[in-house]
This record gives C-alpha cells, sequence and structure tokens, in this order.
C-alpha cells in the first residue's frame, strides 16, 4: 500500500525543541575527545572508540589540512564521492565537502549548510542498504562565534527501547517509497537493528507498508516522537581541530538552530565532511 504522511510541525514541536532549539547546550557524550598528536595515533583511538562507542572523538594539537584529513578517512574505509550538483561549490578533491554555516536556496540539499536546525536522520537514508555510508566524519575548522550551533546525537540504542513491539514489526516492513531500492527503516545489522530513517519536517512522506495506513502513520509518529523523546539527546560544542566520526549504524545525528543575532554568526562555522563505506571486501 502507497500512502503519503505528513506531520503538522505543532504535532511534534514540543518533542523536537528541548533537541534542536535548547534553552542551553545539551549534554556532552559520555566520551572525552583523544589528544593526537599525530595521523596515526588519532586512527589507533578511532578504531577504538568507534567499536567500543560508535562515535569518535579526537582533538589534534596541530591543524589538519584537507589532505590530512582525506588521509585519516581513508584509514577507516573507503571514501564515498560528493556528487550531488547542489553542493559541487563545496567540494574539494571530490570527497570533501565544506560545510560553511550560510543561507542558501532552502532546499534539502543544502540543509547542512544553513543556520536553521538540521532534523535527526541517519545519512543516505535514501540510498540502498549497500550504498550508504558507514561513518561520517567531521572535522572542525573553526567553531565560529555562535553560541549554539551544536551536533546533536541520538543513540538508536534509546530509540528501540522507547518502541513497543507492534511499532517495530511495522518499521521492519515499511520503506520510504520515493527512491527504488530504498532499504525498510528497520533492518537487521549483526546483533542488533539499524534504522534508516530521517526527519523529513512539514514535506509529505510517501510510505510503502502491507500494514494498514493508520497503524503505520501511528508507527512513524511513534518513531518520531522517540528520537527526539529518548532520554539520550546528546551535543557537539565544536573547538577548533577537534575531529568526530560517527557510526551511522548507531546514531542519529541533526543539529541545533543558530542562536546568532539574525541565524548567521559574524564569523561561521567550518567544518569539513567526509563520507566514509566499510572497505570492500
Amino acid at each position: 500500500m502507497l500512502f503519503a504522511f505528513t506531520v503538522d510541525d505543532h504535532v511534534l514541536d514540543p518533542v523536537r525543541d528541548p533537541v534542536l532549539r535548547p534553552s542551553g547546550r545539551l549534554a556532552a557524550p559520555a566520551l572525552a575527545p583523544h589528544h593526537a598528536t599525530s595521523i596515526d595515533a588519532a586512527e589507533t583511538a578511532l578504531r577504538h572508540q568507534l567499536r567500543q562507542y560508535g562515535l569518535g572523538l579526537v582533538r589534534f594539537e596541530q591543524a589538519l589540512d584537507p589532505a590530512d584529513f582525506v588521509d585519516l578517512g581513508r584509514r577507516l574505509g573507503e571514501l564515498m564521492v560528493e556528487n550531488d550538483p547542489a553542493v559541487q561549490p563545496f567540494v574539494e578533491d571530490g570527497v570533501v565537502l565544506h560545510l560553511r554555516q550560510e543561507t542558501l536556496s532552502g532546499r534539502v540539499e543544502h540543509a547542512p549548510f544553513e543556520p536553521r536546525e538540521l532534523l535527526l536522520h541517519t545519512e543516505g537514508s535514501r540510498r540502498p542498504a549497500g550504498r550508504q555510508p558507514r561513518f561520517i566524519a567531521l572535522y572542525c575548522v573553526d567553531p565560529g562565534d555562535d553560541p549554539g550551533s551544536q551536533t546533536v546525537l541520538v543513540p538508536f540504542s534509546a530509540v528501540l527501547g522507547r518502541l513497543a513491539d507492534q511499532t517495530l514489526a511495522v518499521l521492519r516492513e515499511t520503506r520510504e517509497a520515493r527512491v527504488d531500492g530504498t532499504p525498510t527503516i528497520l533492518v537487521p545489522w549483526q546483533e542488533t537493528e539499524r534504522f534508516s530513517f530521517r526527519d523529513l519536517g512539514d514535506e509529505a512522506y510517501l510510505w510503502e507498508s502491507p500494514f494498514p495506513q493508520e497503524r503505520t502513520e501511528r508507527a512513524l509518529l511513534d518513531l518520531l516522537t522517540a528520537c527526539y523523546d529518548s532520554g539520550q539527546s546528546y551535543g557537539s560544542h565544536w573547538s577548533e581541530r577537534d575531529l568526530m566520526v560517527i557510526d551511522n549504524t548507531r546514531w542519529f545525528h541533526g543539529r541545533t538552530w543558530s542562536r546568532a543575532p539574525g541565524g548567521a554568526a559574524a564569523r561561521p562555522r567550518h567544518l569539513m565532511r567526509l563520507r566514509i563505506q566499510d572497505p570492500r571486501p
């Protein structure tokens, strides 16, 4: 069964706003950054952190240039090419995306650059499972002077713990119908399950599900609510030379809104991003 599904903002804003528009800083992840003096040291620390937490945090003593960043990314897996025409002005060497906070078109492709909040999602959720990134690496070139603008992290485990069995059953067989090959929202992964899902805000969802529409819509609303009301929403407030690597199979991520006057900081934040797939066998 195919059907469209849209959630009015006023229904979800009471749970979204405390996470994406917090009055102060969200709690930091319970993982102290590893201070690294070299790419080799950073790689060792990241591999350990990612195995244990699904999250890596490193603070370099000296700044990384794009070539250093690419070198480190290649040690973790296969780099994905940034081939979306909408972001090409911000791409370097085909794989490094420069995320400089600025107001662009308002299109979904430009959401990572905009000062508004970035809704929770998994990276590449509309891609077939085998073409989604395993890791998202973010490196802070300049934190800017915006007192807000935290990267938000919510673990899958906390969201799964908030969902009833009947909701999970629906999510295992429901997929976004926009693109061929899109996986179901919830898929088996190693010894647990992983999400492939994006909060589309007030954009209409087009879903395919074998369940009745009312039951599927209830499950989608329960999932959206659980993402923001999981009890485990963390915020990373950036400092220069910080590196974060997010395991896309274990965490949702997003960004708080800009609290700079007019939504634009005098010195905007600048991050570099890599998307990394698991190495091919």
